[in-house]
């Protein structure tokens, strides 16, 4: 009999999971448990809004689960899901296998539901992800919280199970490259969407779509930098300071340098030697913000919240915060890049010694919550992220 798991309401109303595996199955209920097992599932592509039946993979997923539930009694104390995410893709070797990666169908948890399952002192549930922070798993005064115990092995009965066979169909690398790149970003901010640093900025609306057609940039992000950089006040922010003009070009960095990057739409590298005085003139501040931004998008997969990122601690910065995160594991940290939904990385931050430690999230405030933001890389392909602030679901939670 194949292995497989069921996700789906069960009796008290909550989601549940069914895990099938050599005839025999069990229930998760806690949900702990339950979001843990969702977790490592949205690792290989599952993501949803109604109960589904995971066959493919079923056998990684619910390995890796019970992997999790090992360690978490072994060290009897709460475990964060985002940094045990890292682990557990390294022992399931999800890189190695990411051709055999299907889609069977998609899972949003109901955030009204859940929180309404955990008590207050647990960890924060925003769209359906557990969200626990570096100092709280490490953290030795933490109130242990007991694993609520599954019900026991019963022998499976059932002989077969049905998914549609367009959910139950190979997905190629292409194909899957394409699926993670539009999946969701969650993160935490007020809204500044309305802001009137957006109006300053769009005053140069021009100068911002020439250079980011040239790159194959999203322009809306290089507007957002820009906003949260100088709040659109080029000739305020030329004179003083470690940086110049409206995106904030590191003078210590650029100014006597060459940079060079590539443009998707000339199908070229470009290049120009940068002067304080050059600096000094909006349209070429704009231009060296761009080509910084679309090297980042480069040494980061197109990563689109990475290269965000970078553009505040610079590539090095940036790498060393995935590293943090991957506990210098090169393989995991390539993983990591190459899924822009993943945002286990974020607690990490807080290790670097300089830059701003919620750079992303102010510059993605500036962007309405759900905006999709696209970038081309060097074959014209599309990469996408949805941006998703929780900031408003935190908040009503709190009420």
């Amino acid at each position: 009999m194949r292995s497989y798991i069921i996700i789906r309401y069960g009796e008290d109303g909550f989601f549940e999971a069914k895990l099938s595996q050599n005839g025999k199955y069990r229930i998760v209920k806690d949900p702990k448990n339950f979001l843990a097992l969702y977790d490592i599932a949205s690792m290989y592509g599952y993501s949803a809004d109604r109960e589904i039946k995971i066959v493919k993979n079923a056998d990684e997923i619910i390995n890796a689960y019970d992997e999790y539930k090992r360690r978490k009694r072994q060290k009897n104390s709460i475990f964060g899901v985002l940094e045990e995410k890292c682990k557990l893709i390294k022992k399931s070797k999800v890189g190695k296998s990411i051709a055999a990666i299907s889609l069977a169908g998609t899972l949003t948890i109901s955030a009204i539901a859940i929180s309404n399952s955990i008590k207050t002192e647990d960890p924060d549930v925003l769209g359906g992800r557990i969200q626990v922070s570096r100092d709280e798993t490490k953290d030795e005064q933490s109130k242990e919280i007991s694993d609520i115990i599954e019900d026991d092995e019963q022998t499976d009965t059932e002989s077969e199970v049905s998914i549609d066979e367009e959910s139950s169909k190979d997905v190629s690398v292409e194909e899957l490259s394409t699926i993670f790149d539009r999946v969701k970003f969650h993160y935490n901010y007020e809204d500044r969407s309305n802001s009137s640093n957006i109006d300053r900025v769009n005053e140069y609306d021009d100068i911002f779509q020439k250079y980011a057609k040239m790159y194959g940039l999203d322009v809306r992000l290089l507007k957002a930098i820009a906003c949260q950089e100088t709040g659109g006040d080029h000739y305020g922010n030329i004179e003083d300071g470690p940086a110049c003009g409206i995106m904030q070009i590191e003078k210590s960095v650029h100014i006597g340098q060459t940079i060079s990057a590539y443009s998707p739409e000339l199908g070229e590298m470009t290049s120009v030697d940068i002067t304080e005085e050059k600096l000094k003139d909006i349209d070429f501040n704009i231009k060296v913000g761009a080509m910084d931004l679309r090297n980042a998008m480069e040494s980061f997969s197109y990563n689109i919240p990475q290269a965000t990122q970078a553009y505040n601690f610079g590539t090095g910065g940036m790498n060393r915060t995935l590293a943090l995160c991957c506990d210098k594991d090169l393989e995991m940290q390539y993983e990591l890049e190459k899924t822009p939904s993943n945002n286990s990385w974020l607690d990490y931050r807080e290790q670097m010694d300089s830059g701003d430690k919620k750079y992303i999230e102010h510059v993605f405030s500036y962007l309405p919550n759900n905006t999709t933001l696209n970038v081309l890389d060097r074959n014209g392909k599309n990469h996408e992220v949805t941006l998703t602030n929780d900031y408003q679901k935190e908040y009503s939670t709190r009420l």
